[in-house]
C-alpha cells in the first residue's frame, strides 16, 4: 500500500521503518512494484548513508536513526540536514505500533 501511495501523489516519500532490515525490504518493493531506481531510493541506516542526488525522491530510514539527538558523524548529520530540508508528500511509517519512538520531529 505504501508503494501504491508513493506513486500515486508522486511526490517526495519518507518511510520510516523499525529495522535496517526492513529498509533493505522498502527499498526492494519500490524496485520491484515502482519504477524507482537505486539513484531514485536514498536509505538512511547505520550502515548505509546513500547520498542524495537530483534524482532522490524516496528516503527510507529507521525511527531511530530520525530521532536520535547525540552528536552524529559528519555524513550523517549532513543527510539529516538534507532530510530536515525536503518538503515531503507523504510520510509512511510502517510498524509505528511496535516502536517505542513518539513525537519525531523533523525540524
Amino acid at each position: 500500500v505504501g508503494v501504491t501511495a508513493a506513486c500515486t501523489v508522486r511526490k517526495p516519500t519518507l518511510v520510516l521503518c523499525t529495522s535496517a532490515v526492513a529498509v533493505e525490504q522498502w527499498r526492494a518493493q519500490f524496485k520491484l512494484w515502482s519504477t524507482a531506481d537505486d539513484g531514485q531510493i536514498l536509505r538512511f541506516t547505520s550502515d548505509a548513508k546513500d547520498r542524495p542526488s537530483g534524482r532522490s525522491c524516496i528516503c527510507v530510514s529507521t525511527y531511530s536513526m530520525i530521532a536520535h539527538t547525540q552528536k552524529r558523524s559528519y555524513e550523517a548529520e549532513r543527510l539529516m540536514d538534507w532530510i530536515r530540508g525536503q518538503e515531503w508528500g507523504l510520510i509512511v511509517l510502517d510498524e509505528y505500533r511496535l516502536t517505542p519512538i513518539r513525537g519525531i520531529q523533523l525540524s
